[in-house]
């Protein structure tokens, strides 16, 4: 038998057929294979499933359902198994798409160059399956997050890191994706039906849909540039057309311009640095310095820096937006962790 390294190197030379069937379908084929070593069978068998895992068939929507009947098929056909066992994949894929964890490069704990550093520090790198880890259930306001930690020359091991305080026999619980801090609830709970199918009853959702809190707000009273009767910048919500401090009327005109230029935005993210400088002054006449569209478009500004080979200029610009983050979704959350290995690995370019 192949050592895993031997094994590795046949995988990586079958990049197209992992492109069709996707990371969930290669994860899907290579679980199975492992299986029917281990087991020492020549054909699957009608039981072949990753052990303790749930998979809710089922329960998925019928867009999900289609997409891992294809796949199955494809495995099946590619790797001759019986086409009667199309089932058993299914019901594999679907334990790998309700239980996997996905890994990020800075989960790897890797040294990257000013190359590496873009959006695709965010992006997945994989995909892992941790038994234990699958136990937590989701809640839109988790007390704990997920976290890799990777030491030399081992594979990424997966640790929950309690975020909140927790109560002797208090639930444990992370978050799948949809945040309180980040997500509306009707946004959160159509997310989670159609990608896990369940109705989430965490504790978020079951006190319904809440006006806009405090750290939720990115409008600032645009009075004296923000400064109030308090000497302190106002926060404003959203829906109000005046102070609630002082009392003075929303310059209209600057937040409309400000949402007409987030849109733009949107459909735009590769805008040059004097585009997104400009942008960022048109921001600050209408938002707080921590408001979220703040941090986002300093940290594409930091990005821009890096890439023109300017990263001790992009350290203010990430600082402030993990400043923003922070203020969004606390500082122990995933967001944070992932904004603060950016800074982290601009400070490995620098060489301090």
């Amino acid at each position: 038998m192949k050592d895993r390294s031997e094994q590795h190197i046949s995988w990586c030379g079958m990049m197209d057929m992992v492109k069709s069937v996707r990371e969930d379908g290669w994860l899907c084929t290579l679980t199975l294979l492992q299986i029917l070593q281990q087991d020492h069978d020549i054909a699957p068998q009608d039981d072949t499933i990753i052990p303790e895992l749930c998979y809710n068939l089922f329960a998925h929507s019928s867009r999900i359902t289609q997409q891992m009947d294809i796949i199955a098929r494809l495995i099946a056909l590619t790797f001759q198994f019986p086409i009667s066992l199309t089932t058993q994949l299914r019901i594999i894929l679907s334990q790998i798409h309700l239980n996997s964890f996905a890994i990020r490069l800075e989960d790897l704990s890797c040294t990257v160059t000013s190359e590496d550093l873009s959006e695709e520090t965010e992006s997945p790198m994989g995909t892992a399956i941790y038994l234990r880890g699958s136990l937590h259930n989701h809640s839109c306001r988790p007390t704990a997050l997920q976290r890799f930690v990777r030491k030399k020359n081992s594979r990424p091991l997966l640790n929950i890191l309690v975020t909140e305080p927790v109560q002797p026999k208090e639930e444990i619980t992370i978050s799948y994706g949809p945040l309180e801090a980040r997500d509306s609830y009707s946004d959160r709970r159509l997310w989670l039906k159609q990608r896990y199918g369940f109705d989430c009853r965490c504790e978020a959702c079951m006190e319904g849909p809440r006006a806009e809190p405090l750290h939720l707000r990115s409008f600032k009273c645009t009075a004296a540039e923000g400064i109030c009767a308090s000497g302190e910048p106002a926060i404003i919500a959203s829906y109000e057309k005046s102070c609630s401090v002082c009392g003075q009327a929303v310059n209209m005109e600057w937040r409309q311009a400000s949402l007409a230029f987030l849109k733009s935005r949107k459909q735009d993210l590769r805008s040059s640095l004097s585009a997104q400088m400009n942008g960022l002054v048109l921001l600050s006449r209408s938002h707080h310095a921590k408001a979220i569209e703040i941090g986002d478009i300093c940290d594409d500004i930091a990005r821009i820096l890096v890439e023109q080979g300017k990263a001790r200029e992009a350290v203010p610009y990430l600082e402030r937006s993990i400043a923003a983050i922070v203020y969004r979704y606390g500082a122990y959350s995933g967001e944070a962790r992932r904004e603060q290995a950016k800074l982290q690995q601009v400070m490995t370019i620098l060489g301090t």
